[in-house]
């Protein structure tokens, strides 16, 4: 004997395209219920804490299909499927983020320089986290915005959250080739051997996780390609099958993987996860960081006064340079006019002895030449 339900696909109140099964969603969300309970457990005895994303995650999945139950009792009542079609949409963004969060994790544990492609495993992680919000953030709006059946804003939240699942996917390609990088140091001995080598199963599990998620970015890619409208709707939106294969299915075996390899078993001690800090450490380090960036404004400010007053000597030493240049130019300018002015002066006074020296005995001594000026020997002198 099946649940009650009340289903009318031809009624404008339906909520469905086809007679949805309330007890396939009673099913799935004991399943995930049951990976709540697991993984809440693991995380507790391996004391991990970024584990509560994929618990968030199984509770959004879990939770999702709790409301599909109730919605699918009166499939005709407004009410329990937009919150269960949202939270569906974005649990798997949470898993998302845990591949990456472990990730992380994996490369400060097993690569002695910590980091992959020259990126802090720390940063790297926060990096795609904060990717993947914005994947999530997108998504969000434009799976609120779908909900709304009866004018243009319904086609336009599609199309958005069309255009976050492809952003999602964008960022998980780019996140395979690291993990792929990954992969290769490992196997050329780049790891930490006495680390084992566990990692495989880690790096295995991550690419059976990542093609889940790809797996349902694409049915809800083709799910979307032809739009919301009825008369386009393809069969991977009339038949409730493929949403089970196709969403329910795949999300359901990526956190069960973990389960089973959990990456707290793997990764043991305080190195399999990132150091955490004290709040009275952390208010050390922000001290220290405020300092050092104060020592080095400090070093840029008396750096760039060190550098103006070298150059303004420069200037300076430029100026003399210029100014001593100019001397020593004038006082050649003066020599070279003296020894020009010499040396006129003494062949004028040999034309002057020359003339005057074929004149008589009694002109010599009346001989002036105004011209040259002159001043002749006494008469009474021989003039060799």
């Amino acid at each position: 004997m099946g649940l009650p339900r009340k289903c009318d696909l031809s009624s404008e109140n339906k909520q469905f395209l086809y007679c949805a099964s309330g007890e396939a969603a009673v099913l799935f969300a004991c399943l995930f219920g049951t990976l709540i309970f697991i993984h809440l457990i693991q995380a507790i005895l391996y004391r991990r804490r970024y584990c509560w994303v994929i618990i968030m995650a199984a509770i959004w999945e879990a939770g999702a299909f709790a409301l599909r139950v109730q919605a699918t009792l009166d499939q005709t009542k407004d009410g329990a499927l937009v919150p269960s079609v949202l939270l569906i949409y974005l649990a798997p963004i949470l898993l998302n983020a845990f591949v990456y969060m472990v990730f992380g994790r994996m490369v400060y544990y097993y690569i002695p320089e910590k980091k992959i492609a020259g990126i802090r495993a720390e940063r790297m992680a926060l990096i795609f986290v904060w990717l993947d919000i914005f994947a999530f953030i997108t998504q969000a709006v434009g799976g609120s915005m779908s909900a709304d059946d009866e004018s243009n804003v319904g086609v336009i939240g599609s199309r958005i959250y069309t255009g976050g699942i492809a952003v999602q996917q964008c960022f998980i390609f780019c996140f395979t080739g690291l993990l792929i990088k990954f992969h290769r140091v490992m196997l050329r001995g780049g790891g930490i051997p006495e680390k084992g080598s566990q990692w495989r199963v880690l790096v295995y599990v991550m690419y059976f996780t990542l093609f889940t998620i790809t797996t349902r970015i694409i049915y809800r890619l083709a799910e979307f390609a032809q739009g919301t409208q009825e008369d386009k709707l393809t069969v991977l939106t009339t038949k409730e099958v493929f949403f089970y294969v196709f969403e329910a299915v795949p999300m359901l075996f990526g956190m069960s993987a973990w389960n089973i390899w959990h990456p707290g078993r793997i990764m043991v001690g305080p190195e399999g996860d990132f150091p955490r800090l004290s709040r009275k450490e952390k208010k050390a380090m922000r001290k220290e960081k405020k300092e050092q960036k104060k020592a080095q404004k400090q070093a840029k400010k008396e750096a760039k006064e060190e550098e103006l007053m070298t150059l303004k000597e420069n200037r300076q030493a430029a100026k003399e340079e210029r100014r001593s240049r100019r001397e020593e130019r004038r006082h050649r300018s003066s020599t070279r006019e003296s020894h020009h002015h010499h040396h006129h002066r003494r062949s004028q006074s040999r034309h002057s002895r020359a003339e005057y020296a074929v004149l008589d005995n009694s002109q010599q001594g009346q001989f002036w030449d105004e011209e040259t000026g002159f001043y002749p020997y006494p008469a009474n002198r021989s003039f060799t």
